[in-house]
Order: C-alpha cells, then structure tokens, then sequence
C-alpha cells in the first residue's frame, strides 16, 4: 500500500471536513445539495479551483460560482465567451481560450494579461509542472510562459476543429487534428517526437506513458508511438477517453453518446446508457468506489463497476430537439460532490465516495481543475519479493526532479526510505527493511 505527500494531506483534509461541513454526510447519493441556472448555455465542463470556486464557459462569458458550505452564488463574470474548458494554475490563476486569444485571469476576475495570436483559437488549455501554458492555435501548438510570454510554436495539421493538448509524465505535449485525424506527440522543447491516428478533443495518458486516444476506434500508443492495439471500428467512438482505477478506459461513442467500457488491453466490458444527439461525445468521470458518472441527455448518470445504472439526476428542462443538453463531462472533487452542467444549471450531487480515483487519468483533462496533466509522482502497488522485502515503481510528474521515498508502519511516524534524482520512465524502489513489518505504507514527493 502505498501514498503521497499529496494523498495524505487530503485525507487530512477530509478527516477535518468531518467535524462539521462535510458534503457527504449531506445526502444519500444522487442528492442534489445545491444547483445553479446560469441564464445561458454551459459550453465548458466545470472546472473547480482549490478554493471551492467552481468556472464555467457559457455563451456571454466565464462565470465564476461560488460553492461554500452548500451556499452557492454567482461570485463574478468575464465577458469573453471561452471555445473550451478553463484551466486553473497551482497558483490559482484561470486560463481560457477566446476570441483567438489565450486569457490570464486572477481569482478575482481581473485580466493579467492576454496573448494574442495571429487567428482562431479553441479547445481546453494545458498547464505543466512549471506553469507553461499549452493551447491549440490555427495551425500551431501554443506554448506560453506564466507570464504570458511565448515559449515557442509548433506547426500541427489542422485548423478550425480545435483539440486541447494533454501532458506526459515525461514533458511530452499530446495534441489531435480534428482535420487530418493525425494524433501528434510533442517534446517539450515544440519539435515533434512522432504522429499516429487519433482525433478526439484530448488525450488519457496512463502512469506507464501509454496515451489513449479515439478516433473511431480507441487507440492505445507506446511512449515511442508504436500502436499497441485499437478496438473495431464498429464502436465508433470520438469521447475524450478516462481511466479507472483497475486500468479500464471509458469513453462515448459517436452520435449514440453511449459510453463504453474497454479493459487496459482493449477488451469491451460493457456499454452504458446513451441519447441519440448531435454533439460530440464528452467524458466521464469515475471515483475511488469505482463507480462511473456520465452525462447523457437531459440527465447525470451513476454506473458501477460493471456498468449498471444506480442512479440519476434529471434535469428538469428537456433537451432540444436533436440535441444534448449534456454535452460536457462532469468532474468530481476531493470533498466527494459531483458537479455537472445540464443546459444552463450547473449541479453538485453527492457521488457518496471521498474523491475521484486514484488512478492517473481519472476525468476529462485529468484533474477538477483541467490541467491536463499527470498530478504526480505515483507509485505503483508494492510486490513483494522472495526475501519478504517489497519492490515498486515510481513514475516521476517530470524528469530531473529529485525524488524522496517515505516508508512507514502505522502513518504517524515516516522515515525516509531513499531520495534519487528521476532519469528515467518508471524509477526502480526496493525497500530492503521491510522483512519483518506486517505491513508497509509509502509516500513519494518532489523535493523541488
């Protein structure tokens, strides 16, 4: 068993939020604890800053919702329509497309600076380890420093059908055409590492490296770009895939919007509810019980494991004719409520679980707050050895930061068990105490 500094200190978190303001001691799951009509169409998934503060996209701008203790009010708007889901930086700045231009906003609203390009712009931003922002621009892969200055350009075919890129453990950029159908991999330096198929609006990526990608079938790629499999065409797939914990893949398929489910070597396990609709498919969600939420129609879908229904929530408008009022993906957040956008309210359910899985790609754009990016490091389950000692992995968030190891027996007292610089993609650890613990827990963290 193993944890980081970051999984402790969320369970920190939650033990506290026990004592009073807990949301899941709030309701059964499936309960509604507050929604929201925003007055015009919610076009971005949510994306929820550290703070509480849910952002959303609609056609007059991004609004900013304030969700506290179940009090929910409309803190503040910006009035530029975004193309796609914003992003939120470790330092809490928002960052969003529009009008063909990347936006940097402070929580308060306030514009820090805009980067203009010389055409349109779409999709969702990246944010990396170091803050550079990535965001797809006419023809080029956009990398911005925090500042708001350019890093560099990287021609990719394609203009028009916007993607949103999705960042390796590694630094690797992901980025899909929506013209071309071609899925490119770019290193962190703007110069391309390899291209393969694939067109959906992002990527999954895996703790091993693996990139999941649809475009009709659901492909899976190697780090090196080499094909390890794809499902049948028949499927017909153009969701933004996500990954569960016991490394299934989710992802909806196209018109249908019925979600599917694919074990780690592209096996179908079962497909899930879906509404005929004329908007791409969108993403799914799943949490640390395993269970799977989706929206579809003019509803919130709960799926277990297996991909039975457990619940829903409607919305009580009713679609357009010929259209979804669901066309983004849900996230989930460590106080364990569901927030999803149905027409124009934005809801917060109790999913009745602590958090969103501990896998690597767990929603769309990986994180609540849309970074696109693997939240790191993680540590793989623990073998144990033939001498009683245990072994994993570490797959480091970036090469070249240093690593510390953390072992313990009761998570009260820690000791440090091994710190290395990361040269490679995963990292070897043996703990070689461990002979004659019952048991063994580890944490992993930067010390950069």
């Amino acid at each position: 068993m193993f944890m980081n500094i970051d999984q402790i200190i969320r369970i920190l978190i939650m033990a506290l939020s026990l004592l009073g303001t807990d949301l899941l001691a709030k309701g059964a799951p499936g309960t509604v604890l507050w929604s929201d009509d925003l007055g015009n169409a919610i076009s971005s998934s949510p994306t929820l800053a550290t703070d509480g503060t849910v952002y959303l996209g609609t056609a007059a701008g991004l609004v900013a919702v304030t969700n506290f203790n179940s009090v929910v009010s409309n803190r503040w708007s910006f009035g530029v329509a975004p193309s796609g889901s914003p992003a939120v930086g470790a330092d809490g700045t928002i960052y969003f497309c529009g009008n063909g231009n990347l936006y940097a906003l402070d929580p308060e609203g306030v514009q820090k600076w805009v980067f203009q390009t010389t055409g349109a712009t779409g999709g969702s931003p990246a944010v990396g380890s170091d803050q550079t922002i990535y965001f797809d621009g006419s023809y080029f892969l956009y990398a911005v420093t925090s500042s708001g200055t350019l890093k560099w350009k990287s021609a990719v075919a394609g203009t028009g059908s916007f993607r949103s890129p999705a960042i390796g453990p590694d630094g690797t950029v992901y980025i899909a055409s929506g013209e071309s159908g071609q899925f490119y991999a770019i290193k962190p330096d703007g110069t391309q590492r390899w291209a393969a198929s694939g067109s959906a609006d992002s990527a999954a990526i895996a703790a091993d490296g693996r990139t999941y990608i649809t475009g009709g079938p659901l492909y899976a790629y190697a780090r090196d770009g080499s094909m390890l499999w794809s499902t049948p065409s028949a499927f017909s797939l153009d969701g933004p895939p996500i990954i569960g914990v016991d490394g299934s893949i989710y992802v909806a398929a196209y018109q249908s919007h019925v979600l599917s489910a694919f074990t780690s070597q592209g096996q179908s396990s079962w497909q899930g509810p879906g509404y005929p609709s004329r908007g791409p498919g969108s993403a799914a969600v799943t949490d640390a019980g395993g269970a799977v939420y989706y929206c579809v129609s003019n509803s919130v879908w709960a799926l277990n494991s297996n991909g039975q229904v457990q619940w829903a929530v409607t919305s009580p408008d009713n679609p357009i004719a010929g259209f979804d009022l669901a066309t983004t993906a849900p996230i989930i957040g460590s106080d364990g409520a569901i927030y999803a956008a149905l027409g124009t309210k934005i809801f917060a359910i109790v999913s009745g679980t602590n958090g969103a899985a501990k896998s690597s790609w767990p929603m769309y754009k990986q994180n609540s707050r849309h970074t696109g990016s693997l939240q790191g490091p993680i540590l793989n389950q623990p073998q144990k050895r033939g001498d009683a000692n245990f072994q994993f992995q570490l797959y480091p968030q970036q090469l070249g930061l240093t690593y510390a190891i953390e072992s313990s027996t009761n998570l009260n007292t820690w000791t440090s068990l091994t710190s290395f610089v990361a040269t490679s993609l995963p990292m070897p650890v043996t703990d070689l105490s461990a002979s004659n613990s019952p048991s063994k827990f580890y944490r992993a963290y930067s010390s950069q």
